[in-house]
């Protein structure tokens, strides 16, 4: 069960990021299962999408494709909308006015799955709540990384702590907001400068990643008296080449209802378990999706869910001590490419990577 919630909370997380190596010990006939992604986000425009996959078990039969045969968005007035397939896993609709189906605040949606063998999956209702009225700003500070090594011997790395200030009065509604944060941060990487190989040009690229793959952020505003949550911890990033040329902090942040906290929290759960003594013990991370025609059935993971959503960013200028990772060393030490930096040879062919200066880049 431990390895099955490990594996879920992972597949719940869309952002990637550099990870210390973790061993998992893999039991033999681990339950397989339907894994259902889903995220109504108000916005302009509006969008839902879909993921639709089988729940991984180490074991290459899980990594086939699941045939469905429609995917269905459901408003609290009865109003239902197709949504198309964009991919083998991949399901997505951009909202325009001549939808049947308006997404506004305070209303609720679900989601209706339906497989090419005839099962039934949906959702509960799930409302879509506003974010709080009033400024949210970030800021950070250096900070240490602690880690300790498999032979007990503690390492400290530099690192930079980031913080937000929120509201979180929701309009129209005598409640605290309770908040979802996704990280990700763009910094600047010039390649081959100063490098006299004459089919490798110098080159400015801009490499967007994410953050936070296993350190998830939730803010439970209802356990403040005040409407108001200052210095609110979110990502500690190590400090390294990826600050020496610039970089911007970008944060999502999102609205969240009781349903999808309590969702949210419990993957956190799984996710940043240490296994120490005084932990809450680990249950099943609750869905809200169940099959039609098997109430009993518990081989359906995931969730669906209605959010408001903005975009906050932060940009952290050069200002610390660290090298850049290029341009390689002079000729005649300039090692072949594309080792042992390929990055370094042409930064454009990493994945997030554009030489195109991003529209938010005021530096």
């Amino acid at each position: 069960m431990l390895r099955t919630l490990i594996l879920l909370a992972f597949s719940a997380l869309v952002l990637v990021s550099c990870l210390d190596e973790i061993d998992l010990e893999v039991p033999k006939n681990t339950q397989k299962g339907l894994v259902i992604r889903g995220e109504l986000l108000k916005g302009e425009p509006s969008i839902v999408r879909v993921n639709i996959s089988s729940l991984f078990t180490f074991d290459a039969s899980s990594l086939g494709l699941v045939s469905i045969s429609s995917v269905t968005l459901i408003d609290e007035a009865g109003n239902e909308m197709p949504i198309e397939s964009r991919s083998v896993r991949l399901f997505e609709h951009i909202f325009t006015d001549a939808d049947p189906i308006s997404i506004d605040y305070f209303q609720s949606y679900k989601l209706r799955v339906i497989t090419a063998e005839g099962a039934r999956y949906e959702s509960a209702y799930e409302e879509l709540l506003p974010l709080p009225e009033g400024e949210v700003t970030l800021k950070y500070e250096p900070s240490i990384i602690e880690r300790i090594t498999d032979d007990g011997v503690l390492i400290q790395r530099d690192a930079v702590q980031f913080f937000a200030n929120t509201s979180l009065d929701i309009p129209n509604s005598d409640k605290n907001a309770q908040l979802l944060w996704n990280a990700e941060r763009t910094y600047q990487l010039t390649d081959s400068a100063e490098v006299n190989i004459p089919t490798v040009f110098s080159k400015v690229c801009y490499l967007t990643v994410g953050l936070d793959f296993d350190n998830i952020h939730v803010l439970d505003g209802t356990d403040l008296a005040e409407g108001q949550a200052v210095d609110f911890p979110l990502s500690k990033v190590q400090l390294t080449h990826e600050f020496a040329e610039g970089y911007y902090y970008t944060v999502y942040r999102k609205s969240l209802n009781e349903g999808a906290y309590r969702y949210w929290s419990q993957t956190k759960q799984a996710v940043e378990r240490q296994g120490q003594l005084f932990e809450p013990i680990i249950g099943r991370v609750q869905s809200n999706l169940v099959n039609l025609d098997n109430k009993e059935d518990n081989t359906i993971f995931g969730y669906f869910s209605a959010h408001a959503q903005d975009t906050i960013r932060l940009y952290v200028a050069p200002e610390f001590n660290v090298s850049r990772l290029c341009p390689l060393p002079p000729a005649p030490f300039v090692p072949p490419c594309p080792s042992p930096f390929p990055i370094c040879c042409d930064c454009s062919q990493q994945d997030g990577s554009t030489t195109v200066k991003p529209d938010f880049w005021e530096f």
